[in-house]
């Protein structure tokens, strides 16, 4: 399990906790640790407002205001732009790898 999906166990049980109302908010390390998918975090922080809970960021300092929506979805976007790159490179190593063995076994003849 991985927090690249909402299926883990204890963070589904989290959700339906909220819904009891026991407690004001959820603390993270950094925004990017609730959710590395788009549309999960959206509609899990939609299941968490709705039962007034706030999720907050130890390491990111939103403000509850205009522009903290702002700062959150520029975070947000760098996010998963930094895992888009990551994914790119491991990509592009690999195939690069590919390559490199294949040019070595192969003869070149010519």
């Amino acid at each position: 399990m991985s927090d690249t999906n909402d299926n883990r166990p204890d963070f589904q049980r989290m959700l339906r906790d909220s819904g009891k109302r026991e407690w004001d908010f959820v603390l993270v390390y950094k925004l990017d640790r609730f959710s590395r998918d788009k549309y999960a975090a959206t509609v899990n922080k939609r299941k968490l407002k709705d039962n007034d809970v706030k999720l907050l960021s130890a390491m990111e300092n939103i403000p509850d205001t205009p522009e903290g929506i702002i700062l959150e979805s520029l975070l947000e976007g760098m996010s998963y732009a930094e895992i888009a790159k990551v994914i790119q490179r491991a990509v592009s190593t690999t195939y690069d790898c590919l390559k490199a063995v294949q040019n070595r076994y192969m003869a070149v003849y010519g």
